[in-house]
C-alpha cells in the first residue's frame, strides 16, 4: 500500500510571473511523481488574514505553517522537507 500524499500549500497571486514560473517548475518536479504531494494553491489576494500571513511572500511553499521553499522552487528543500516525512 503506497502513502498518502505530502499535504503542501502553494501560496500564490494571480498576475505574479514569479509565482506562474514557481508553480511550472513545481509541476516539472511531480511530473514524474504522481500522488506524491497534494499541493493545494492559495490565492492570497482573496483572504485579508491570508495576505497578511503570507502576501509579501508570495511565491512559496508551506508544510504545516513551515516554509519549505520560496521566492524560487527549491528543488533540494523539497526532497530534505519529504525525506524528513519518510523519516517521521
Amino acid at each position: 500500500m503506497s502513502a498518502a500524499p505530502v499535504e503542501l500549500l502553494l501560496y500564490t497571486r494571480d498576475g505574479c510571473p514569479l509565482c506562474d514560473e514557481f508553480a511550472a517548475e513545481l509541476a516539472a518536479f511531480l511530473g514524474d511523481r504522481p500522488g506524491l504531494l497534494a499541493i493545494r494553491a492559495v490565492n492570497v489576494d482573496a483572504d485579508p488574514a491570508v495576505w497578511l500571513r503570507w502576501g509579501v511572500s508570495v511565491p512559496v511553499l508551506v508544510r504545516e505553517e513551515h516554509v519549505v521553499c520560496g521566492g524560487h522552487f527549491d528543488r533540494d528543500r523539497l526532497l530534505a522537507c519529504l525525506a524528513d516525512e519518510g523519516s517521521g
